[in-house]
């Protein structure tokens, strides 16, 4: 049995002569949560727009459950458990929120729509998920926040269990982003979730898988965690010492774990402040042997601060290099 639900082999994409994808790639296992990130115009709205059916590829191969696409549409997207929640919401203002959610597919008692049924089948959706959604209102009446959650609604009564959500933050205030973010975490126990996002926090404290994507080609893939490792620098040092500059720097590029140490800045107070990086994890470990060293030479250190690399540090080291190794391959 394939282990993956979503397989997108050698991507190509061409709008005109823009080539907006680049034989991208990336599968998706069953459960997972999976966060594509990048500039705007990287690549990752369309990459998922590929995979939901609405651009034909012009190179490649998009696998769902096993089962090779060939011609992909919307529809058969959704025929396969594919659902999408778009920036821009696909809802009719005039209408109510019960009938924006079963528009397309209601239904029936005889010649007529079954509301009750109806509305029986969406409320087990939101109890289960704890969703604050009121049904009777017209959709131009509700918040953008809300919206959000009706689409959200919207795709799970249409049977996905592949659930793709391109920047379900935007135009969102803080309450409403904490809300959706609980609620992605909810959908990711009991479906497979892709969502794309500029929110380097929010992509950290929610993915298992992290897709990084760089004018149209695949960067970097892996955990956050497996993303930190791959960083030259595993975090960052700021001293200030009554040393001189070229004792301190001696000092500190005789310690292991020490990458770089930068040109020393002097005050007029004639303190010295020097940035350097460690390629330990262990910042604590590293603080202990800088302060002994220093100690040792009979140097005062007067602040330390640590700051250990993050998501957005590999985010820009990564797409800045213009590094496009593609870490696939390490992280099954």
């Amino acid at each position: 049995m394939n282990e993956y639900v979503v397989e997108m082999k050698g991507i190509v994409k061409n709008f005109g002569q823009v080539q907006a994808v680049k034989h991208g790639e990336f599968t998706l296992k069953k459960g997972e949560i999976h966060s594509l990130i990048g500039e705007n115009g990287a690549g990752k709205s369309t990459m998922m727009k590929l995979l939901y059916g609405m651009y034909p590829i012009d190179e490649g191969e998009i696998i769902v459950k096993g089962e090779p696409m060939g011609t992909i549409t919307p529809k058969i997207a959704i025929e396969h458990g594919v659902g999408m929640v778009h920036q821009e919401f696909m809802l009719v203002n005039e209408l109510t929120v019960l009938e924006n959610i079963i528009l397309g597919f209601e239904p029936k008692k005889g010649l007529t729509i079954d509301f009750d049924k109806a509305r029986k089948e969406v409320k087990k959706y939101i109890e289960q998920y704890h969703m604050d959604v009121q049904l009777d209102k017209k959709v131009s009446q509700i918040s953008v926040g809300e919206a959000q959650r009706v689409e959200i609604i919207k795709t799970l009564m249409r049977g996905a269990d592949i659930i793709i959500l391109d920047e379900p933050t935007v135009g969102l205030d803080p309450i409403q982003i904490i809300e959706i973010r609980n609620l992605v975490k909810e959908l990711g126990k009991r479906h497979t979730v892709i969502f794309s996002s500029h929110i380097l926090s929010e992509v950290q404290a929610i993915c298992d898988k992290i897709l990084i994507i760089s004018k149209g080609k695949l960067t970097a893939l892996g955990t956050p965690l497996e993303l930190e490792r791959q960083l030259r620098s595993a975090g960052e040092i700021v001293l200030t010492t009554d040393a001189e500059a070229e004792k301190a720097r001696a000092l500190l590029s005789a310690l292991p774990h020490i990458t770089q140490v930068e040109p020393a800045e002097s005050a007029a107070d004639g303190a010295v402040t020097v940035h350097l990086k460690t390629d330990c994890e262990d910042m604590h470990a590293v603080s202990r042997s800088i302060f002994f060293a220093f100690a040792k030479e009979n140097q005062a250190l007067l602040e330390l601060s640590v700051r250990k690399a993050s998501l957005e540090d590999v985010f820009l080291e990564l797409t800045e290099s213009g590094q496009t190794e593609e870490t696939e391959a390490d992280v099954s």
